[in-house]
């Protein structure tokens, strides 16, 4: 009897201990995010985890039609923040995130090499033989860029998987201009902007909450994060457009 104590004993005592090492475990929130927002969102993931040591950012990035099939066809995730609304629009419609917020803004540039610049969109379209931007069903910004396009000169299009693709073709040479966000232009010593590319609406980034997520609560607090004054400053020094005040106040 005694030594059947002690083993109950002991077994109630792991139980313990392995139940608070559980509440203080690290929580784990995965946001699937568009790939214009790679290099700030590393330095926003730094600055989130300082004060929320008890989650960790696991980011997924790709064009954001992309990222939103991957999403309807139930690939893991707590977030998606998107470049357009229609994506997380889309997903809300299926009921698969619970509503859309802005948290940034964005322009679109026309770049070129740096060793090969024109001079605007209209003499740029003439010279060229290969005009880099994202795949038009798949990345926002390839769609924006598409009106910028006339239609004769579609069949000199190279599309990208996404904007940093758009990039990286324009650097190494295989495109001779390209359509990519002010916010990428930030990232590169290889091209230049030869004009901004007006739009027909705003170019505004949108996050949504996964109804499926466990972390609803932590991908709430990281929602508000992206939106306070600070976190829109560190945007702006990366080339993004911080939001209005209108736009802050809006709340989900």
């Amino acid at each position: 009897m005694n030594g059947r104590y002690k083993t109950l004993l002991v077994l109630a005592l792991l139980f313990v201990v392995s139940g608070c090492g559980g509440e203080g475990s690290e929580k784990e929130l995965t946001i699937s995010a568009a790939a214009s927002l790679q290099g700030t969102m590393n330095e926003i993931k730094k600055e989130f985890e300082k004060e929320q040591p008890d989650v960790k950012l696991v980011f997924n990035f790709g064009g954001s039609g992309s990222l939103q099939r991957q999403i309807e066809q139930g690939a893991p995730a707590d977030m998606f923040l998107s470049a357009a609304k229609e994506n997380t629009e889309a997903l809300s419609k299926k009921n698969l995130i619970d509503g859309e917020v802005p948290f940034i803004a964005n322009k679109l540039m026309l770049i070129a090499p740096i060793n090969k610049p024109c001079s605007s969109l209209e003499t740029c379209l003439e010279v060229s033989s290969r005009i880099a931007s994202g795949t038009p069903e798949t990345v926002p910004a390839g769609k924006y860029a598409l009106s910028a396009i006339p239609e004769e000169m579609r069949n000199k299009s190279v599309y990208g998987k996404d904007v940093r693709t758009v990039l990286t073709l324009v650097e190494q040479g295989s495109a001779d201009i390209g359509f990519v966000y002010q916010s990428d232009v930030t990232t590169s010593k290889k091209v230049t902007v030869v004009e901004e590319i007006k739009t027909t609406e705003e170019i505004l980034y949108y996050g949504g909450i996964l109804e499926k997520s466990s972390q609803k609560e932590s991908a709430r607090q990281f929602m508000k994060f992206l939106r306070l004054p600070r976190i829109q400053q560190l945007f702006a020094e990366n080339g993004f457009t911080p939001l209005t005040t209108q736009q802050i106040k809006q709340v989900r």
